[in-house]
């Protein structure tokens, strides 16, 4: 009696091993796990970091917080000019892009913010409070799929706005 219950026991064993780690189908597509949203802002500002070495820049502080603000890079370019880099990455169709130009991704908060994390900044590292200092913004736009075309290539651009925006006096 003992053998029949292993054998029993066995079998229904293998049955839901079966079931439940059975292979999929050539009908069930598995699909590649899309990266967080937080893990899509450091590939781009990883990009954005290589990019600005390869211009000869000395990057100084990725993803510095201060109090509610943050950067997401903060350079030295080769005349000694501080950089405070904003890394924005935008997936838009053509419809999207003539509503919404990628240029005005940056809203009067966020650059509010960034300013006053800069001033954070020198505040904590004096030795930078004599240097001139501007705003970029690093926008990686990638274009979709165009089915018009037939082009499957989905291709990435990278645009480099230099002092997208400047400080005003009243922000303090």
């Amino acid at each position: 009696m003992t053998r029949n219950f292993e054998k029993t026991l066995s079998t229904v064993f293998t049955e839901e091993f079966n079931v439940l780690y059975t292979s999929p189908s050539k009908k069930q597509k598995m699909k590649k796990p899309r990266p967080s949203t937080k893990q899509l802002g450091y590939i781009f500002e990883t990009k954005a970091a290589a990019y600005l070495q390869k211009l000869g820049y000395r990057i100084l502080a990725r993803n510095y917080r201060f109090l509610r603000g943050e950067i997401d890079i903060i350079a030295e370019t080769t005349t000694a000019e501080l950089v405070f880099c904003e890394v924005k990455y935008r997936k838009q169709t053509k419809a999207m892009e003539e509503a919404f130009p990628i240029e005005a991704s940056l809203s009067e908060l966020k650059k509010k913010n960034i300013i006053a994390c800069a001033k954070g900044f020198l505040q904590e590292n004096p030795q930078h409070q004599e240097k001139q200092a501007r705003y970029d913004c690093l926008l990686f736009h990638r274009k979709q799929k165009n089915k018009e075309t037939k082009n499957s290539a989905e291709s990435e651009t990278l645009i480099h706005l230099q002092n997208a925006f400047y400080e005003q006096s009243e922000i303090k």
